[in-house]
């Protein structure tokens, strides 16, 4: 391996890497420095000093493979159907050797423990790797000063990098759902900026030490993930836990008048007035509000819309079945009918956990 510091490679870019001010490691003496010492003797003969003889030696110092990869802070909250959903980690290098460091996560099993304690309910797709370029020392992401890259190139010894990967969150995914995900860091060669180099592989268990040959030895733990001690790799968890409304929506009529009654125990008969009220609940358990909710009704033929009858964010009373819609905004038919296809069509505002609204219109039974 050669000694040189250089620059990210990242798919034909080079990129500086973003090194965080992290204590060196006790990588110890540079894997292919020569230590060399000389043993002197000194002796008489006779009492007459005589010509000093010396032995030299010379070792040359192993490589000492050792690396990890940690996700930093908590779970990632995401939305149903969210891309390039960012998990951060520190992938350190504690050799002493300068190394490249491949990349690969996947999606954890379904039903496996992840990174916090959750379960694993849902697939992450379609990962990709980041890492800072502009230079900051700390681990936080920003799309305007970040670039994509294959592998960590060049990774000095005694430096630890933020990587930045990003994932896609299926669009059928619920409130509460747990993405788990796992990042392998595995050691290659290094000492070509800007190409990755091939998987490092020690020397072996029980090989003798060979003098004048730099071996390498692996002295990497155990990760999270699955790994094994000394296989010159580290597996991180991190997840996704998915925050999302969770949506009832119910449809309730109500006789207004009718012909015969009037509005007084007034029935469904030819000619009675309905009132129609559609109400959108979000459930209190639910991660996140609902916004921009659009609601639309195509209206049977067996019914007649009434002119200007449409309300918006009603005050819902009950719920379920039960639920019948009060007073809100009054809609506008221009905006919220069309004739042309006996649609009602209509929008509320943000629904907060526990909250919910009503759209109301009224029609006539034909």
């Amino acid at each position: 391996m050669k000694h040189v510091s250089k620059l990210l490679g990242a798919a034909g870019t080079a990129a500086l890497l973003s090194l965080v001010a992290n204590p060196a490691y006790a990588a110890g003496t540079a894997a292919g420095t020569t230590i060399t010492n000389t043993a002197t003797v000194n002796f008489q003969v006779s009492g007459v000093t005589q010509t000093a003889a010396s032995a030299a030696n010379a070792i040359i110092v192993d490589a000492k493979i050792v690396l990890t990869a940690t996700e930093t802070g908590a779970t990632t909250t995401v939305a149903p159907g969210q891309t390039g959903a960012v998990t951060t980690f520190q992938v350190t290098n504690s050799s002493n050797e300068v190394i490249d460091i491949g990349l690969a996560a996947a999606a954890q099993a379904t039903g496996a423990t992840t990174a916090h304690s959750g379960t694993d309910s849902v697939t992450a797709t379609t990962f990709t790797y980041w890492v800072n370029t502009n230079g900051s020392a700390t681990c936080s992401y920003s799309a305007a000063n970040a670039t994509q890259v294959t592998w960590l190139d060049e990774v000095p010894v005694g430096t630890t990098e933020c990587l930045y990967v990003q994932a896609n969150i299926p669009s059928t995914a619920s409130n509460a759902q747990v993405a788990g995900i796992n990042l392998t860091a595995t050691a290659e060669q290094g000492g070509t900026s800007g190409s990755q180099g091939s998987v490092l592989t020690q020397s072996g268990s029980g090989v003798a030490w060979t003098p004048g040959t730099m071996q390498t030895v692996f002295a990497d733990a155990a990760g999270n993930g699955g790994d094994a001690n000394y296989d010159g790799k580290f597996t991180a968890l991190a997840d996704y836990t998915v925050s999302a409304p969770v949506l009832s929506v119910n449809k309730n009529s109500l006789v207004v008048s009718d012909p015969i009654e009037g509005s007084s125990n007034p029935k469904a008969i030819p000619g009675a007035t309905l009132q129609y009220c559609i109400v959108v609940a979000n459930a209190s358990s639910a991660g996140t509000s609902a916004t921009n909710i659009s609601i639309s009704d195509i209206l049977p033929t067996t019914v007649t819309y009434k002119a200007s009858s449409v309300v918006l964010n009603a005050v819902v009373s009950g719920s379920g079945n039960a639920a019948t819609c009060g007073s809100g905004t009054a809609g506008n038919d221009t905006v919220n009918y069309s004739s042309s296809t006996g649609t009602v069509t209509g929008t509320l505002a943000t629904l907060a956990p526990g909250a919910s609204e009503g759209l109301s219109f009224q029609a006539t039974i034909n």
